[in-house]
């Protein structure tokens, strides 16, 4: 987020979900190079998430099933084989 509307001032928030609120926020990190004083280049280097985050909510039945479906998505994703 830039900070007074300058692109080379930013608020540096954090790199990793810190609550639900930001489970849809692509994290990202700035890279602004400099030449001089001057800025030469702002890019966007958006960080991977390490550890899946997942809202789950609503009645038992429908909680056991969101879980049966996030547990097929993770072994469908499993890369540890």
């Amino acid at each position: 987020m830039s900070v007074s509307g300058k692109e080379h001032i930013r608020y540096c928030g954090s790199p990793i979900p810190l609550s639900f609120d930001e489970l849809n926020h692509k994290k990202q990190v700035i890279m602004v190079e400099f030449e001089g004083a001057n800025v030469k280049h702002i890019e966007p280097l958006y960080i991977p998430r390490s550890q899946a985050m997942y809202r789950i909510e609503g009645s038992l039945t429908s909680i056991e099933h969101q879980l049966q479906n996030i547990a097929v998505e993770l072994s469908l994703t499993d890369n540890t084989a």
